[in-house]
């Protein structure tokens, strides 16, 4: 993969960044303003404090990366236990956007079912990934030898780490 430019990585941060600013504009328009001290905990109010600490762009782009993952993860929940819902922030995303959620992100169930056939888990992500979808006793995105075939991945992923030193 060829290096990005400092330039890329805050191109992409900004992307990712916007979307997240949906998610949180959705909740917060659609549940209610959060309680203090959550109401100032913003995706923006996060990456500053990143920033503050030191953590380098591309570890930020990562951790927007996961976050969208989680609230895909979220939105396809809830599309199962209270579909109007998930209805309601799609249609809210479309308009605030004008594109479609599942285009802007991976769909995480998809994403999980490419990396088993795939046959390898490549990064840290993609572990959480299938460990957090294997940990919900009502999943249905795989079932028996698929199962089996996650859980190999998932001990080929931490073997290999230990025996890098991680």
């Amino acid at each position: 993969m060829a290096r990005r430019s400092s330039q890329e990585i805050l191109a992409s941060i900004e992307r990712l960044t916007e979307l997240v600013r949906v998610y949180e504009q959705w909740d917060d328009h659609y549940h209610g303003a959060r309680p203090e001290p959550y109401d100032e905990m913003t995706i923006d109010w996060c990456i500053e404090r990143l920033r503050e600490e030191g953590i380098r762009n591309s570890g930020i782009e990562i951790g927007l990366k996961e976050n969208l993952r989680e609230i895909g993860e979220h939105i396809l929940d809830i599309q199962r236990y209270v579909p109007h819902e998930a209805e309601s922030f799609l249609a809210y995303y479309r308009e605030r956007t004008g594109r479609d959620f599942w285009s802007d992100i991976e769909n995480p169930h998809k994403a999980a079912k490419a990396i088993v056939r795939r046959g390898s888990i490549r990064e840290e992500s993609e572990f959480r990934l299938l460990m957090s979808i294997l940990s919900d006793t009502e999943q249905t995105v795989f079932k028996g030898a698929d199962v089996d075939r996650v859980n190999k991945l998932l001990l080929d992923f931490e073997t290999r780490g230990k025996s890098n030193g991680d």
